[in-house]
Order: C-alpha cells, then structure tokens, then sequence
C-alpha cells in the first residue's frame, strides 16, 4: 500500500483538501466504489475509489494517530491510502509509517488570506503525487 499523509492544525484544511481531492479524481475519471460516513459529524468520511486500475481510499477523520493506525490496518490491501492527521502525529505514531517505506507526508498550514487559492493548489499537488506514486 502507498501512503499519503496529510498532516496539520486543528481547522487548517485538511478535510477540505481530501474532499476537493475526491471530487478531482472523480472528475478524472475515478469510480466510487463506497462512502462511508464516520465520526460524530457529517464531514468526516472514508471514499473508497477505483482509479487507472488502483484502489485509492481517502479517510478524512484521521485527527488523532490511533486513527492514522487503525485506517492503515483496515485498507492495508488497498493500493493507495490518503490520510488526515494533527501534525504532532510524528511525536505519538510512527506505526503508520511502516505500512509503506516511501510516505508521503504533506503538512498543511493555514494560509487565511489565500485559503481557497492554497487548497486548490494542494489538491494539485496530490493529483501529482497519486499519478506518480501509481505509476512506481
């Protein structure tokens, strides 16, 4: 399983960015394969897609590292795995870590005055993480 970590603040975009993100690679193409809402909220969710022949999940509700851990055991047979966490998760958990030997790990951090304009281009630069981390 290939592994993306997005890492940030409490309230810095995070589930944003991993919904724009779904939204993007169903725009290219992916087929939803589930949705499961999870956490006290309606925001949290895990996205399971089917992208250029890959199983890619994106898991929204990730605040905590147990979180982190537990998503990487339950779709360890997927082939991407795409995660939010609270950026101290490198002090508590590197367990999640393990589950692939080249993580990517990206840390948001909140850019208030170009918010819109910061997601967009995060979700730009994942795009070009999944391709390339498929490809490999």
């Amino acid at each position: 399983m290939k592994l993306i970590i997005l890492a940030g603040e409490n309230n810095s975009g995070k589930t944003t960015i991993l919904k724009a993100l779904t939204t993007a690679l169903q725009l290219k193409g992916a087929k939803s394969l589930k949705l499961t809402l999870v956490g006290n909220s309606d925001e949290d969710a895990e996205y399971e897609l089917y992208y250029c022949g890959h199983t890619v999940v994106i898991c929204t509700l990730g605040d905590y590292s147990d979180n982190l851990k537990n998503y990487c055991e339950q779709y360890k047979l997927a082939d991407m795995l795409i995660c939010a966490t609270r950026k101290d998760f490198r002090k508590t958990n590197y367990t999640a870590l393990s589950y692939d030997d080249m993580s990517t790990i990206i840390l948001i951090n909140p850019c208030m005055a170009k918010q819109q304009q910061h997601n967009s281009n995060v979700v730009d630069y994942l795009l070009q993480v999944i391709e390339s981390r498929l490809n490999h």
